[in-house]
């Protein structure tokens, strides 16, 4: 694919060693521009927002210690909350590759990368095309949804969230983390109502005894709709269950007719 846009990145690794790979490998592109490269994120963004704040910021996972919550919402909060995130991770840490997929990153890649394919997937997360390795995909999906497959998750209902598709007539569909976690939540309880506190324990980690709020939901389930519903304000897929808190509709046709990357298996 040609791309004519210049994507700004900044690259974030602990080892120095590391950080001038990643640089050597992406100057080679003239449409990449490397901001900075430090270890250190306060410090990393002190010197790329000096030629104005990256559009991708690069993170070598496996030399930094991101399975902490505190860590994403420092980044989100104070640093830049609108910076799309490329995270170079094994997937053999669950507790950070869960982290990482709560947090929205664009893309997830393995960290030996062949250079052709890093500087590939930089420019895609910088045009905003979703595209991450499969195999990491794939843990992903079984670690959200406590080991079934993308496939096998919702009946015979597949959701490709994080890959750009080929089918014609469709349109892409891209979930947030909490997104995809919700759908994957209420895949496997679909045909019976979850409670909202059930959602924001399994979901946000926290009920309403220990601070959650519904809110938290509801804003979630919205945005969730708006992606996925022929008609948001008339729900066919996700309904509300008055009293006790959402479901998703069990059919053997869950998104029948949706345009979306949702439907039934080819």
């Amino acid at each position: 694919m040609g791309y004519t846009r210049v994507v700004t990145v900044a690259i974030l690794s602990n080892d120095s060693r590391r950080r001038r790979q990643l640089s050597r490998a992406l100057r080679r592109d003239r449409r990449i521009s490397v901001a900075a490269t430090s270890g250190d994120l306060v410090s990393l963004y002190q010197k790329a927002t000096s030629r104005g704040k990256p559009q991708l910021l690069l993170v070598d996972c496996e030399s930094e210690a991101m399975e902490c919550g505190e860590w994403w919402a420092f980044l989100r909060g104070v640093i830049d909350p609108y910076v799309r995130v490329v995270a170079l991770t094994s997937g053999n840490d669950l507790s950070l590759l869960r982290t990482l997929i709560l947090a929205g990153v664009a893309a997830l890649h393995p960290p030996n990368i062949k250079a052709g394919m890093l500087r590939d997937a930089i420019h895609k997360a910088g045009n905003g095309i979703p595209a991450s390795d499969p195999i990491l995909l794939q843990k992903a999906w079984a670690l959200l949804c406590g080991g079934q497959s993308p496939e096998t998750t919702a009946h015979d209902l597949f959701v490709d969230v994080l890959q750009p598709s080929s089918d014609q007539g469709r349109r892409e569909l891209v979930l947030t983390g909490l997104e995809l976690e919700l759908l994957a939540h209420l895949a496997r309880c679909r045909g019976r109502p979850v409670p909202m506190d059930d959602l924001m324990t399994s979901v946000w980690g926290s009920s309403v005894a220990h601070g959650g709020t519904p809110d938290q939901v509801y804003s979630c389930i919205k945005r969730l709709r708006r992606k996925i519903e022929p008609d948001p304000a008339n729900p066919r897929y996700v309904v509300s269950v008055w009293g006790v808190g959402y479901m998703m509709v069990a059919s053997p046709l869950l998104f029948p007719d949706s345009s979306c990357l949702l439907g039934r298996k080819s």
